[in-house]
């Protein structure tokens, strides 16, 4: 592997767990970037 690919690739590897963390977290409703329409209480029809 040469030092670009392995730069590259590090990055490339966290972003791919921090997706498939957020996957298997949307499953229990607690996911790392969360949609500001649902968290907002006053679209609820409250």
């Amino acid at each position: 592997m040469t030092a670009l690919q392995l730069i590259l690739s590090l990055p490339a590897s966290l972003l791919v767990l921090a997706l498939v963390r957020d996957f298997f977290a949307g499953l229990a409703e607690e996911r790392i970037w969360s949609d500001p329409a649902r968290d907002d209480s006053d679209c609820l029809g409250a």
